[in-house]
């Protein structure tokens, strides 16, 4: 059968708005069946039990959902719908949540019990490995493996550092090599050279599918998934064969073909060394694969398959018109070499070919790449204009070339207008270059620092000392100042975004200092957006939700957002030398000889967790969700703490049951207990997350507490923990907490809240703390005391999309 390579792109930094580019489409042989199974999801972790479903707010309450006239409700809440391409030949499928599965339906092959051939053992690879790891010089190879020698555990046959040589060479016709191009471009007459390192793109991505691993994680059919909500099937999109372009690619091609698609991305501000030579890199994956594997770090993520050459500034010439031609005709040459491999796979159907998104400039007339907005008209966000078509684009350029002698005509792009391909809807939006290196890293960051120092230093100062209490928290930067910060990368400014809102509120007063607080109001009105694009999965009622986020701006920058989330809808979610190469294939195949061998042995013996004297769930039949660790045996002292909890324990039926509970305290009835882990399901994607919770006095040098949300017998409240531990009632162990409730009223809402999207919660005095058991324990959060309020927190809803979820769907069934 054909396969069709559909799409292909790569991202370019110094041009409005930063783009990424897609383009299709290639016809290609293959086995149809070779990689063509659904279910492309990683298995989900073993969890003891999940809790249920429920959001913190009625879900209708803002999705406001709609009824189908006459449809017949014999389906499930959560059911799952999948429907396959007409081409696939494969029928509609619905199936129940709990039998719903992304991942392969069979067994994954049985690893190879030897990754490591043509090394002659496991211990000759790992060797090899460290040598070329820690580029150890042929001297200290050889003093390695005398010294080597003397170990007797296992045989090491290498003798020498030919014989290292020798095994690279022997398993390198595994994985494509790179190759060595001479790139020759005219300037002045003269033919510049530059270096060009690339591999074979076919050869390559023919590595990926011949991987009896990988394989299988292909999917070639494109799909339409939807989630049963009570009254209909809602659509979702997670991975990129679940959106529209997808399935329009199928659609276009013949019956037997299927589509493949390629991402590339080029980023010039990342100058990288390999060996001796210096280049940008640019990075390739596979839309096919799912984003477990697609994002990871391993074979079948993100790997170089070239290093473009740089054209070094010459004083004389730089800054000059005709100099930037030249580095562009560079850069163009270089990737027509790169694309050239993809040429000779086309036969109905067509390869694709692409050209930079720095096809407009911001001086231009219409300077959007995607739409033709007058210049004058960039700031307004509510009217649509015509959208860029490659049919359009060459009837102007051969307009234009009529009225133009050939002196006057610009350098031909080399990549130039594919037939086959519509290059104005293959550019793709960049969250991380146009939101946070540059809406907020270049504009909105750099604007509020300078009203922040107009206040004064005593302002700067404050920020800084906000951002050093703010809680640690996993996966989140952790900062002791910011006012000093100009240049950072991508995720410690999305990070500060994050965190801003929380500590800046009350440093820039409404009042005295108003322009800068309507910059606050603008800058949660970016996050909003930021975290509508960041979603792992978007439904038709998230899209529509991110796009209303987008009605109150008036600022030309913003309107690439325009076509943000039909860009989402369209394509998707926003997410070394040879022997390197081959070091890391074989590194991988060994780590899966030992997972499945870990799986083996783990079968014979009790289920357990790696940390430290973790606790098991009570039994096979509770909903219990969190795991314990770190325990302590001190009985830490509390104000009637004795007297609460027999109070506590005597109000539960199950272990009251047979009387009256009157608990002795001592060292083997309560046992303390430092962090947790909550297991829950998430909002976005429907699987499994988890937050690591801490409750120590002394974690990292710093006392740590975190927050958490509660289901009670009749409401959902935040909380603070203060101690964890299990509690031995007639020789059943129960998990508990001894928790601040942060659900002491709000009389009077500060208006900023409102303005600034803020949700505050007060906390009971230290004195009424209350027992929890922390099954009750729905998700960790973060809350951040108002200083200008003791005893006042914030709920920081930006941690995560599954909190900005919860806690949208939570903001908008109350009244602030």
């Amino acid at each position: 059968m054909d396969l069709q390579v559909r799409s292909f792109s790569f991202s370019l930094n110094k041009i409005p708005g930063h783009i990424n580019v897609h383009s299709t489409i290639v016809n290609i042989p293959i086995d149809a069946h070779h990689g063509a199974d659904e279910s492309n999801q990683p298995e989900a972790e073993s969890l003891n039990a999940y809790i249920s479903d429920e959001p913190v707010a009625d879900v209708d309450q803002w999705m406001d959902l709609e009824e189908e006239d006459g449809s017949e409700h014999r389906h499930n809440v959560d059911d799952i719908q999948t429907e396959y391409h007409p081409n696939s030949g494969i029928p509609a499928q619905t199936q129940t949540f709990s039998t719903f599965q992304r991942d392969l339906l069979q067994d994954p092959p049985t690893p190879d019990a030897q990754p490591w051939a043509p090394f002659r053992c496991r211990l000759d690879f790992e060797v090899a490995e460290l040598a070329h790891e820690a580029t150890l010089s042929q001297p200290q190879i050889e003093r390695l493996i005398d010294l080597l020698h003397h170990s007797k555990q296992e045989p090491f046959s290498l003798c020498n550092y030919k014989d290292i040589r020798n095994m690279w060479s022997a398993i390198s016709h595994r994985l494509t090599p790179f190759q060595k191009r001479t790139i020759r471009v005219p300037y002045d007459g003269v033919d510049q050279e530059f270096t060009l390192y690339y591999r074979d793109l076919w050869d390559w991505v023919c590595d990926l599918l011949r991987d009896p691993y990988l394989g299988p994680q292909f999917t070639f059919d494109a799909q339409h998934l939807s989630k049963f909500d009570g009254n209909t099937f809602v659509r979702f999109i997670d991975e990129p064969w679940t959106v529209d372009t997808f399935w329009e690619a199928q659609s276009a091609m013949q019956s037997h073909a299927k589509p493949l698609a390629f991402i590339l991305y080029a980023d010039k501000t990342k100058l990288s060394s390999f060996g001796r030579e210096k280049g940008y890199p640019v990075i390739a994956c596979i839309s096919n694969l799912p984003a477990s594997i697609r994002n990871g770090e391993g074979i079948g993520g993100g790997q170089v398959v070239a290093w473009l050459p740089i054209v070094k500034d010459d004083p004389l010439r730089s800054g000059k018109q005709k100099f930037a031609d030249f580095k562009a005709a560079v850069w163009h040459e270089s990737f027509k070499r790169i694309l050239k491999c993809l040429r000779s796979k086309r036969k109905c159907g067509g390869w694709v070919e692409c050209i930079m998104s720095l096809i407009r400039g911001v001086m231009g007339k219409f300077p959007c790449p995607i739409c033709l907005v007058p210049r004058a008209e960039l700031h307004n966000l509510l009217k649509t204009w015509p959208l860029r078509t490659r049919h359009d684009a060459v009837c102007l350029l051969r307009k234009a070339r009529r009225k133009y002698t050939k002196a006057n005509i610009t350098q031909q792009n080399s990549l130039n207008l594919s037939k086959l391909l519509d290059i104005f809807h293959a550019l793709c939006f960049d969250r991380l270059h146009t939101h946070h290196e540059g809406l907020w890293g270049k504009h909105l960051w750099i604007e509020l620092q300078k009203c922040v120092n107009e206040v004064g230093r005593h302002a700067a100062t404050k920020i800084d000392e906000g951002f050093a209490v703010v809680p640690r928290w996993r996966n989140l930067n952790h900062f002791k100042e910011v006012m000093g910060v100009s240049f950072a990368d991508g995720t410690k400014h999305e990070d500060i975004l994050k965190l801003i809102l929380f500590v800046a509120h009350d440093v820039l007063d409404p009042e005295t200092h108003k322009s800068g607080y309507l910059l606050l109001q603008c800058i949660r009105a970016h996050l909003d957006v930021d975290m509508f694009a960041a979603l792992e999965v978007h439904t038709t009622q998230t899209l529509a939700a991110g796009r209303a986020t987008l009605d109150d701006w008036d600022f030309p920058k913003y309107h690439l957002g325009v076509h943000l989330f039909d860009d989402i809808k369209a394509k998707g979610i926003l997410r070394a030398d040879h022997w390197s190469l081959v070091s890391a294939w074989i590194r991988y195949r060994i780590n899966d000889l030992d997972a499945y061998n870990a799986r083996k042995e783990a079968s014979d013996l009790d289920d357990s967790d790696s940390d430290d004297e973790v606790l098991n769930a009570p039994g096979p039949e509770s909903s219990f969700h969190i795991k314990l660790g770190s325990s302590h045996l001190e009985d830490p002292a509390f104000h009637q703490f004795h007297t609460k909890l027999n109070r506590f324990l005597n109000m539960i039926p199950v272990i009251a049951r047979n009387g009256h509970v009157a608990l002795e305290l001592s060292a083997n009835i309560v046992t303390e207990f430092r962090y947790l882990k909550a297991n829950f399901e998430s909002m976005v994607d429907f699987w499994t997350s988890t937050d690591y919770l801490r409750c120590s006095p002394m974690f990292h040098n710093a006392p740590r507490y975190d927050s958490v949300i509660i289901r009670t017998q009749d409401r959902i409240i935040f909380g603070r923990l203060i101690f964890i531990f299990t509690c031995l009632v007639e020789g059943t162990s129960h998990p508990m907490a001894l928790i601040q409730p942060c659900d002491a009223p709000i009389q009077n809402r500060p208006l900023k809240d409102r303005l600034l999207g803020l949700w505050r919660v007060g906390a009971q005095p230290q004195h009424k703390s209350e027992f929890i058991f922390t099954e009750s324990i729905i998700r960790g959060a973060l809350l951040l005391e108002d200083r200008s309020q003791p005893g006042d927190f914030l709920v920081v809803d930006s941690i995560d999309t599954d909190m900005f979820l919860h806690m949208k769907l939570h903001k908008d069934s109350h009244v602030y």
